[in-house]
């Protein structure tokens, strides 16, 4: 077959791949057609990655076929993929961070110029190439920047372009807005579009429903290792997308039934801080309540949960836990007055990656359990094996590094950790980003167990399906201020967004 008459820029026929005793893909059929999007979701563990590192070369099928432009090929390498016009860019970045930007687009392609004596790097030829690069596709970059001086959406963005110097016309992004700000992800995005206006194939692994649903032409969901279903995205929704990842109506994602909120357990009265971020924030929490904060980039959210945990001071304003004035000049402070924060994981802060998931998971909770200084390995692995099945951890074993846990166990992690510690105020910061959404059912019902024995939980999101599925009431910022305080069972998602957006 010659590459005019083939329909798709690449197939994958009855792809299968075992990891030892795991079945990761089982006769997988995966095809994209030139100069579209197509989105390849699915839980974590469904396959989805292991799919896309076969055609990025990374590994190896057990059984099937490549064909790109109805050419049967084996990749036996990522540098053979690149060869043949594939690349990824994966999740997280490939980038030597002491180079520049125009080095790294041309890793192990430099230019050189000849001397009398040797060949040395042409900077001069790669900064040019690379501003025309830069040009041609309309990214804001310097052919001159290190790239540790970039942010992870920059870093992306060259990443792309390597991938475009080297005459990829199929480009597969793993997880690309895992770290990405909202409007980072629609520059992501604008980029993503004018690629495949130029001919190019994307593939687009996620499950990001929100992502899928705004940049994808296609969409080919996996589960437990089987494609379930391969279309165009606009003849599938959320909710029916959400039921082929997951096996179960969107629905059941939140846990049913409803809190019996107490009597107010926290204020907050005329909080600002010194930065102007926040600025006169006045709201109450009561005890077995479930409370949402919204609003957009900017508004103020984290600020407001950094004074009310101790990581910053307020400038003026008071809090009261039980009607008693208190003051926190730390979060250690905060944490003895049983209030902590689980900060927004994008960024690793929270966890120790060098250390093992038992370790993470003990480290605020050794005195509550007895233990003091140094204790014996396999009492820290016996309490955290029991916290592990209490809390659905599913981690491998609880020796495994925080560097090699998934993001879903991540975030049940440091969740739990701060429910062990008789916390009674927990403030979460986007608990569910970048989480599969069986770690989001399990996330939610943590949240519902925790609410249920009289704690209360400040719940800081971006996604309003979230906010309407498990708070109580939500309060909306906008400008340092709360502009907006409703009860989830009387209003809508317009009535937050128009709180939050719109100037009155």
């Amino acid at each position: 077959m010659s590459m005019v008459e083939s329909a798709f820029a690449f197939e994958m026929l009855d792809i299968s791949k075992r990891f030892g005793a795991v079945e990761a893909l089982r006769d997988v059929s995966f095809a994209a057609r030139p100069a579209s999007i197509h989105a390849l979701c699915g839980e974590n563990g469904a396959g989805k990655s292991v799919l896309a590192g076969i055609l990025a070369g990374v590994y190896r099928p057990d059984a099937g076929e490549i064909r790109i432009a109805g050419k049967p090929l084996s990749f036996s390498s990522p540098a053979v993929a690149v060869g043949a016009g594939v690349s990824m860019v994966f999740q997280e970045s490939d980038l030597a961070p002491d180079l520049t930007v125009a080095e790294n687009i041309f890793l192990g392609t430099e230019r050189l110029m000849g001397t009398r004596f040797a060949h040395v790097l042409d900077g001069e030829a790669m900064n040019h190439e690379t501003d025309e690069l830069i040009d041609c596709y309309g990214f804001l970059l310097k052919p001159d920047t290190q790239v540790s001086e970039l942010t992870p959406a920059k870093r992306q963005q060259v990443e792309i372009l390597k991938a475009l110097n080297r005459r990829a016309h199929i480009l597969i992004l793993d997880e690309p807005t895992a770290s990405l700000s909202i409007r980072e992800t629609q520059e992501l995005f604008a980029i993503i579009r004018g690629l495949r206006n130029t001919g190019m194939t994307v593939v687009y692994v996620s499950y990001r429903l929100g992502d899928l649903q705004e940049i994808a032409d296609e969409v080919t969901v996996l589960r437990d290792g089987a494609r379930v279903f391969s279309g165009a995205r606009s003849v599938i929704n959320s909710d029916r997308m959400v039921r082929f990842m997951v096996g179960r109506d969107p629905g059941e994602i939140y846990p049913s039934g409803e809190n019996h909120p107490g009597p107010v357990f926290f204020e907050a009265k005329d909080l600002s801080d010194r930065i102007g971020r926040v600025n006169r924030v006045r709201f109450s929490l009561r005890r077995g309540e479930i409370v949402g904060l919204a609003g957009l980039v900017g508004s103020g959210r984290s600020e407001t949960a950094k004074l009310i945990s101790g990581i910053t001071r307020p400038v003026s304003g008071t809090m009261l836990i039980d009607g008693v004035p208190v003051r926190f000049h730390s979060p250690r402070q905060a944490r003895k007055s049983k209030v902590a924060f689980v900060p927004d994981d994008r960024t690793w802060d929270g966890i120790v990656p060098t250390l093992s998931g038992a370790a993470n998971l003990m480290l605020p909770n050794y005195s509550r359990f007895g233990m003091r200084f140094l204790i014996p390995p396999w009492r820290e692995l016996r309490f955290a094996g029991r916290l592990g099945r209490l809390f659905h951890l599913g981690w491998p074993s609880p020796r495994t590094r925080g560097s090699e846990l998934s993001a879903g166990t991540r975030r049940k992690l440091q969740v739990a950790r701060r429910m062990v510690a008789d916390v009674r105020l927990l403030i979460l910061d986007e608990p569910t980003r970048s989480v599969d959404i069986e770690s989001r059912r399990q996330i939610y019902d943590l949240m519902f167990r925790f609410a249920r024995r009289g704690r209360t939980i400040l719940l800081i999101s971006s996604d309003l399906n979230e906010l309407f599925g498990v708070t109580d009431r939500i309060l909306v910022m906008r400008g340092g201020r709360v502009t907006g305080d409703l009860t989830t069972r009387t209003s809508t998602p317009e009535e937050v967004m128009r709180l939050a957006a719109v100037d009155e």
